[in-house]
């Protein structure tokens, strides 16, 4: 592998939006310098593709940056202040090129659960390239997996491009790709070799008869028959550009009983309509993002489904949501909060609605965050473990893209607490825990009640199912795996009306 030193590193600041410190939507002044982290390498075009969270509450962006003639794939860690890890590659980051005659870059990453991540690169030249690389949290290639650390795609069928990666359950990697009309997946065992059983035969071809299709979003759900993800994406047919969605078990099957043998394309909206990001809900409801042309410009694009494919009537006008901005705006990045509010986050733009799909006016005024022309072009976004949004992308600064990553005061009106919370005399016990969580309440009314632990990324890792209660006081066991990885987690205790989350250690 080539290794590429940095010429030069060059950090830049930008001062906050002008709104009052501390209102929903405003950039917190302790993360970066006021809010906001600019890098610009070399003077020339860098963009984030993808960004995760780590346990300890650090961050990984990836994406490219070039240089004279190509482009490198590019890593970069950040503490949680937004401030590079300088004990982290070079100067914070890595910067690389597999190959001397590609344009490279990383256009995904997952986080495992041991704090080890994978990313996807695309090496472009005449046959383009997809190598999956896993790296430690120090920025150290594990050699143990695959080929010293890189898979590299073996397929000839066709040259392949890979869009996403995403990480199972049970630690495997979903790899989404694309080869003009058709997409292919196919899975990693966790060494690094592909699942041969999957798909019957390792390979997941999906036609559909387009002339283009591919996958931008995955996410996963557990039904009665186990474990299937949702994905979605767009098409391009006889009726011009769609998005659509595909569900497959996890075996690699199309699931029947979604849309029509397991694949929907939508064609009501005139003009072209995209979907770059998705998200299930507890209950199997399926909540997409993206964009609609409406014949002048892009408008942001939120859809609900029911968990068998139908529009969800019960969400914005007949299941879709609509909403201008100033920008020509498409959503990339999605996120549900524990009150059941909706972000999504993409160029130019950052939208809150309700859980129905109303505006949220308690954001930004009325529910969208607008950047002016050169603001920010977000491309993917978490949340911390007080469900701030860090956002990460490009910003055009005096001729080029550089490097962005930001964070905005999260809207939310549940306070992160660490042991009891004083409104609804909530306690949870210990903290930190090891195998089990103790959850006190007292309840003046009958309610519905949920209580889950997550980790950071919001993935489910156990949880008391729903239940009715009477008034009365409580005390309820919630199990841990005893293997569950140390770090922190969200326990989250759901009311009717009101959710409440603690932050708790896994010793």
């Amino acid at each position: 592998m080539k290794r590429l030193l940095l010429s030069y590193l060059v950090i830049l600041f930008l001062s906050p939006l002008t709104k009052t410190f501390g209102q929903p939507g405003t950039l917190i002044t302790d993360f970066g310098d006021q809010g906001m982290t600019i890098i610009d390498i070399d003077g020339r075009t860098d963009i984030f593709n993808d960004m995760q969270v780590l346990p300890d509450g650090y961050i990984i962006a990836v994406g490219r940056t070039e240089d004279e003639e190509k482009s490198d794939y590019l890593i970069v860690k950040f503490d949680q202040d937004g401030i590079p890890d300088l004990s982290f590659g070079t100067a914070g980051l890595i910067r690389s090129r597999l190959t001397d005659s590609a344009n490279e870059e990383v256009e995904s990453i997952i986080i495992a659960q041991d704090g080890s991540f994978y990313v996807a690169v695309n090496a472009f030249d005449n046959t383009n390239k997809i190598y999956i690389l896993k790296y430690g949290s120090n920025g150290l290639l594990d050699t143990t997996f695959s080929h010293a650390g890189i898979f590299l795609d073996q397929s000839t069928q066709r040259v392949w491009t890979c869009n996403l990666i995403y990480l199972t359950s049970n630690q495997e990697i979903l790899v989404a790709t694309e080869s003009g009309s058709l997409i292919r997946i196919f899975k990693l065992l966790s060494e690094g070799t592909v699942d041969s059983t999957f798909a019957s035969d390792g390979d997941l071809i999906l036609d559909q008869g387009n002339n283009f299709q591919r996958i931008l979003g995955i996410s996963s759900i557990v039904g009665p028959a186990g474990h299937s993800h949702v994905m979605v994406g767009e098409n391009n047919n006889a009726s011009g550009w769609n998005y659509h969605l595909f569900r497959i078990s996890d075996a690699g099957q199309l699931d029947s009983t979604f849309g029509v043998n397991g694949y929907i394309s939508e064609d009501f909206l005139p003009n072209t309509s995209s979907a770059y990001c998705v998200t299930t809900k507890s209950d199997g409801r399926i909540l997409i993002a993206g964009g609609w042309h409406n014949g002048s410009v892009n408008e942001a694009l939120l859809a609900q489904y029911t968990a068998f494919g139908q529009l969800d009537s019960s969400f914005g006008e007949n299941g879709i949501v609509l909403v201008p901005t100033m920008g020509n705006n498409i959503m990339y990045a999605l996120r549900i909060l524990s009150d059941g509010s909706i972000v999504a986050a993409g160029d130019r733009a950052i939208i809150r609605v309700k859980p129905d799909g109303k505006p949220d006016s308690t954001y930004a005024g009325d529910g969208i965050l607008d950047f002016d022309s050169f603001g920010p072009n977000v491309y993917a976004m978490q949340l911390d473990d007080q469900e701030n949004t860090i956002v990460a992308g490009a910003l055009f600064n005096g001729g080029n893209l550089d490097l962005m990553i930001a964070k905005y005061r999260s809207f939310v009106t549940t306070a992160v607490h660490d042991q009891m919370d004083q409104a609804s005399s909530v306690r949870v016990f210990p903290n930190p825990f090891r195998d089990r969580i103790q959850v006190t309440f007292n309840l003046q009314k009958k309610s519905n009640c949920q209580t889950y632990l997550t980790d950071l990324q919001g993935r489910l890792v156990t949880e008391i199912p729903p239940r009715l209660l009477l008034p009365g006081h409580y005390q309820e066991t919630l199990a841990v795996d005893r293997n569950l990885l140390p770090g922190v987690y969200l326990l989250q205790q759901k009311f009717e009306n009101r959710t409440v989350v603690f932050k708790v250690l896994k010793l």
